[in-house]
């Protein structure tokens, strides 16, 4: 469940590595649940415990499904153009332009 938390953090965050380990966490959470449902199917106490694996799941694999792209422009949607520097910048690192780009946009959008 770990990795899954991680996971949903770094991708609202947008930092790399949120496809990884959304897909460990999902893996994981998957044996969890066959081999917990297997043994411990008839308990309640286990019954409370494989809703909530399946809704952090279910929240996990939207989440892997969702492009970053989507959820930076959601999150920057006062700021359409910052998000879209943004997203070009992300896409194209070595190009200066869209680095100069981006940071005259975070200028604008957020002035010190």
């Amino acid at each position: 469940m770990s990795f899954i938390i991680l996971g949903i953090l770094f991708k609202i965050m947008s930092w790399t590595g949120a496809t990884i380990l959304l897909t460990f966490g999902i893996i994981g959470s998957i044996i969890i649940l066959i081999i917990g449902f297997l043994k411990y199917s008839k308990s309640l106490f286990y019954k409370g415990i494989f809703k909530r694996v399946i809704l952090i799941s279910t929240i996990s694999i939207v989440l892997f499904i969702i492009p970053t792209e989507v959820v930076m422009r959601v999150k920057h949607r006062d700021n359409p153009a910052y998000a879209e520097a943004l997203i070009k910048a992300g896409k194209e690192p070595d190009n200066m332009e869209a680095q100069k780009e981006l940071e005259r946009q975070r200028n604008i959008a957020f002035p010190e």
